[in-house]
């Protein structure tokens, strides 16, 4: 009798349970926590924002992908003046800023005569932005201006795709499990889950890894823009800490960079931005999101009178 007791306990436990985890699921959908970008994996790119895909993420955060992997409208090149802009993360902007406060948009809203088109993805370098303006020829011919955001941390080796943790190919299948790993688990986890692509980039302190092979790529590259007749803007951003150090890395890619021949080719030194400073940065790195609109309003400025001194 007791057995039968305990059994049926156990049966109500369960039941009780699996209508709790049920309903956790569907409210933990509601509120949008799987409404994240998905990602396409190759061997050349390594990893890119899938196309044609939008949503918004914990209901409060939109996002939007064209079918050129931009993170902007649907690709209608030739009505505007045409500026594409290509970079890691500082174009992207990750899952923390809705669209409208991301640079390309807000760069966007400072230049009306200009259709901005923004294409990066998180940790990108060198290689994985490369790889894509070969894979969309296009994209390139369309572009009166091409504005490329580096900093220090992209010229190592390409970015590979390691987990689905940062660059998902899909949706979880529990979202549950996936709200508990990414806001439950103690950070040191959280921080080794998570950690996927950046474990296989270059520590801006270390010796420069692969950095001739990178710059020598890129020379390459922009000397094939210019014999185009494409005009480049380089754009070297600096991370917050390199703001305040004295000659460095920076300093270097910044003399190498400028040395680089090829026609319609700039190279802007982040640091001597009027009033760029370090209360311009969320972290490290990354913008706030009125550091995204002031580094869009000095870009906005140096891209007007580029196309002042062509016309």
């Amino acid at each position: 009798m007791l057995s039968q007791i305990g059994l049926k306990r156990k049966i109500l436990l369960g039941v009780v349970f699996a209508v709790l985890w049920v309903a956790a699921e569907l409210k933990v959908r509601q509120q949008g926590v799987v409404n994240f970008p998905l990602y396409d994996v190759d061997q050349e790119i390594g990893y890119i924002l899938r196309p044609n895909q939008k949503g918004v993420y914990l209901n409060r955060i939109s996002w939007e992908v064209n079918e050129k992997n931009m993170t902007s409208g649907p690709w209608k090149p030739n009505q505007k003046l045409d500026l594409l802009l290509i970079g890691d993360s500082i174009v992207w902007g990750g899952q923390d800023y809705r669209h409208e406060q991301k640079l390309g948009p807000q760069l966007q809203a400072q230049l009306p005569d200009w259709s901005v088109w923004s294409v990066g993805a998180s940790s990108w370098s060198i290689w994985n932005e490369i790889a894509y303006l070969q894979r969309n020829p296009d994209v390139v011919e369309a572009a009166d201006l091409i504005l490329w955001v580096l900093n220090s941390g992209d010229f190592g080796a390409r970015a590979l795709f390691v987990t689905d943790a940062n660059t998902p190919r899909s949706r979880p299948w529990n979202a549950n499990l996936y709200a508990l790993r990414k806001y439950v688990l103690p950070p040191a986890f959280k921080q080794w889950v998570r950690g996927g692509v950046r474990r296989l980039l270059p520590n801006p302190q270390d010796a420069m890894v692969d950095t001739k092979d990178s710059v020598a790529r890129l020379e390459k590259f922009l000397q094939e823009l210019g014999a185009n007749g494409k005009k480049t803007l380089i754009l070297l951003y600096p991370r917050r800490i390199e703001l305040a150090q004295g000659k460095g890395a920076l300093d270097e890619f910044l003399q190498t960079l400028r040395g680089i021949q090829s026609p319609g080719l700039e190279v802007l030194d982040g640091r001597s931005l009027q009033s760029w400073g370090e209360d311009d940065y969320r972290d490290g790195i990354h913008p706030t999101v009125a550091g995204n609109q002031k580094l869009a309003g000095l870009l906005a400025e140096r891209v007007r009178k580029i196309n002042h001194l062509r016309n």
